[in-house]
């Protein structure tokens, strides 16, 4: 079952384009994240326009703390639960630049935490971005719930890894498994069983110096493949069942 976990369908201009070339290369499933209001909302508008194909993740990204209105995303997200697959993308960052002052850091932390409640009483799975707060991002997720998780694009320590997998988390696979040495290493230290596939699409795909597509996400699975040393039937068949599992509330 070939599904993308991780989509900013929002992002792309070409909407309907992106979802054909999507159906005719068999993807049957696209989880679209949302990242503040205006994407979260277009989320929830796309999986009405695409039901039973696109379905929505709603959260405010970290990067956007600072943009957002922020207690009234949040009620919208929470208000709009029932509706939800997941909530995502949300998560820490202290990689980037205006994220170096703690104030910032504590900010983040604390809209974190308030999506994780509603997640947690909503009993729906997040969707986490953790970059250069790994641990954090854990320990946070450990002590607020909920108990279903993916750790997005994970590329940290092995150590923390270990911990995220001890719990019962997901990691997911993206494009990066072409290029990147940390992101390769945390495939191979991770089960098949505990992987999910995305493109994280529209990022840019280096190899093919072209923006990506859900359309895309056979080039994640053929390396993920090659990594696991495994037919791509068996990886597409073990991913498409993590992602059912993961995202209990998607109905094909």
């Amino acid at each position: 079952m070939l599904i993308d976990t991780h989509v900013h369908l929002s992002s792309f201009s070409d909407i309907p384009e992106v979802i054909e070339n999507s159906r005719r290369k068999n993807i049957q499933a696209i989880l679209a994240v949302g990242g503040n209001q205006e994407s979260s909302i277009e989320c929830l508008d796309l999986s009405k326009e695409y039901p039973k194909y696109v379905f929505p993740g709603m959260g405010i990204h970290p990067s956007e703390i600072l943009n957002e209105d922020i207690k009234n995303t949040i009620q919208l997200i929470e208000d709009s639960s029932s509706e939800l697959v997941a909530i995502g993308e949300i998560g820490l960052d202290y990689h980037y630049s205006f994220a170096k002052e703690e104030v910032v850091r504590e900010k983040q932390r604390q809209v974190y935490i308030e999506l994780l409640r509603v997640a947690n009483n909503a009993e729906l799975p997040v969707s986490i971005h953790s970059r250069a707060a790994y641990s954090d991002s854990l320990n946070l997720l450990l002590e607020n719930g909920p108990e279903k998780a993916v750790f997005h694009w994970y590329d940290g320590p092995l150590s923390t890894l270990n911990e995220i997998l001890d719990q019962g988390f997901y990691v997911s696979a993206t494009p990066a498994i072409e290029y990147s040495k940390g992101h390769r290493k945390v495939m191979e230290d991770t089960p098949l069983e505990r992987i999910l596939v995305e493109t994280d699409s529209p990022i840019y795909l280096r190899s093919l110096k072209r923006r990506s597509e859900p359309s895309d996400i056979l080039l994640t699975l053929v390396e993920l493949a090659k990594i696991k040393e495994q037919d791509l039937e068996k990886v597409i068949e073990v991913t498409g069942r993590n992602a059912m599992q993961l995202f209990d509330k998607m109905r094909l």
